[in-house]
């Protein structure tokens, strides 16, 4: 079984033309991974349940309300997961670095992209927007261009970059895709990496104390945007997006590196396979059982959520096993 390294969401099992990078890798902080594979098995639920829409169905309400409970954190989080690992990834040189994101996020983006447009995209191929991050895969181009970012601008102090994202993030268009969400997740992102360069602050979420602030403000926020139908990419909230992010990573540094943890940690470090598959197979499945007579939204929803997620799980354990099942996540450069 091929050994991993601590990287980001899409970022991909280490292959052997990273062999050096290995030794100098340290220790696996698994709670980071285990909150990923949290964050990514919420967005295969909200897909599950929010993609019937696509075959003319309407999304089970109580499923969408429980989707609506997580939406104002479930994106910022994987920006702040990602945005902790690059300080590692920076101490590379600028060559190295641009051409591993290159090969971890950028080309997985470009493959499952295509295979997008063929299986499921009705303006096809020529689509330009579908290039520019109109499929599913949005959320692996914008960490890509952040982490471009984060080396153009590494000079610059991560906390400069937060309150330049956040006031973008602010003046933009409401509900607009490339600008307001753009920048809201941009801005949580280099929070991460902000959190990333000071053990100190991060040590902050140890601080027991940060429960009875932070669980009232997680169960407004949570209720509000459940009865709102879903709060996200506000920038007005940062402040309770934050503390609630900085609430959760509290509780997994402290207990999120156990056995129960396992599963979701399998599915964080293999999170590139989840993101990459799950929405085609939900798609087909939904018009499978329709296909098949099956039209109750609940039961359908819940055949989307389990099967992609146990396929993509077998998926996972065959590209731990056949090395070269690696180049439909990662190109070695």
């Amino acid at each position: 079984m091929k050994k991993t390294i601590e990287r980001a969401p899409g970022e991909s099992v280490a292959s052997p033309a990273h062999a050096p990078d290995m030794a100098a890798a340290r220790p696996r902080m698994d709670w980071i991974d285990s909150l990923r594979g949290l964050a990514t098995m919420l967005v295969i639920l909200f897909h599950a349940s929010v993609v019937v829409g696509r075959h003319g169905l309407e999304p089970w309400p109580p499923l969408l309300h429980l989707n609506h409970l997580f939406t104002p954190f479930r994106m910022a989080m994987l920006m702040v997961l990602s945005g902790l690992l690059v300080p590692k990834a920076l101490a590379k040189p600028p060559r190295t670095y641009l051409l591993r994101k290159t090969g971890t996020l950028l080309y997985p983006y470009l493959l499952w992209t295509l295979a997008y447009g063929l299986m499921i995209e009705p303006a096809g191929l020529p689509h330009v927007k579908l290039w520019m991050g109109g499929s599913y895969l949005w959320f692996i181009l914008f960490l890509f261009t952040y982490y471009v970012w984060a080396l153009l601008l590494r000079r610059v102090p991560p906390a400069a970059i937060i309150l330049a994202a956040a006031l973008l993030s602010f003046l933009s268009p409401d509900d607009s895709k490339y600008e307001e969400r753009y920048f809201f997740l941009m801005a949580f992102f280099f929070l991460g990496y902000l959190l990333a360069r000071d053990p100190g602050r991060i040590a902050v979420a140890d601080d027991r104390r940060l429960i009875w602030l932070a669980v009232p403000v997680v169960a407004i926020l949570a209720a509000g945007s459940a009865i709102a139908g879903g709060i996200n990419y506000k920038i007005e909230l940062c402040l309770p997006v934050g503390i609630a992010i900085l609430l959760v990573i509290g509780l997994a540094r402290r207990h999120a590196e156990g056995r129960l943890w396992a599963p979701l940690r399998f599915v964080g470090r293999h999170s590139i396979v989840f993101f990459s598959l799950h929405y085609p197979l939900i798609y087909g499945l939904i018009a499978l059982c329709l296909a098949l007579g099956l039209g109750s939204v609940p039961a359908i929803s819940a055949i989307c959520f389990v099967v992609p997620a146990g396929l993509c799980v077998a998926l996972a354990i065959a590209r731990e096993r056949h090395a070269r099942l690696d180049y439909l996540y990662a190109l070695p450069l």
